[in-house]
């Protein structure tokens, strides 16, 4: 998925919607909804966002607690799950972020 396309579905609120779904009874919805999610905190530079060169992660910093339990819930529920793939999603999604260069923590 281009950076661009990513760009467009965060700001059309995309975040809002697949946070709770990582809390879902389903574990099949909770595995798509994390692995979008994982997949859009990959993004990079947009043609919106040229001068910022790592990408615009304000929209996870917005949804660090909400909604539902926002971003440190679905990272600390995946991290801690007995699920390989479910700590893979986590640790990865975590890695994205931390390689904001400063623009997220």
């Amino acid at each position: 998925m281009s950076d661009d396309l990513k760009h467009a579905l965060l700001e059309m609120g995309l975040c809002d919607v697949l946070l709770p779904l990582t809390a879902s009874n389903s574990v099949e919805v909770q595995g798509h909804a994390a692995a979008a999610l994982s997949n859009l905190t990959s993004t990079g530079i947009s043609e919106k966002d040229k001068a910022d060169e790592a990408g615009n992660y304000s929209y996870f910093v917005k949804d660090w607690t909400a909604p539902a339990d926002g971003i440190r819930g679905f990272l600390l529920r995946f991290m801690a799950s007995r699920d390989e793939i479910d700590q893979h999603i986590g640790v990865w999604t975590l890695i994205q972020l931390l390689e904001s260069n400063g623009t997220f923590f």
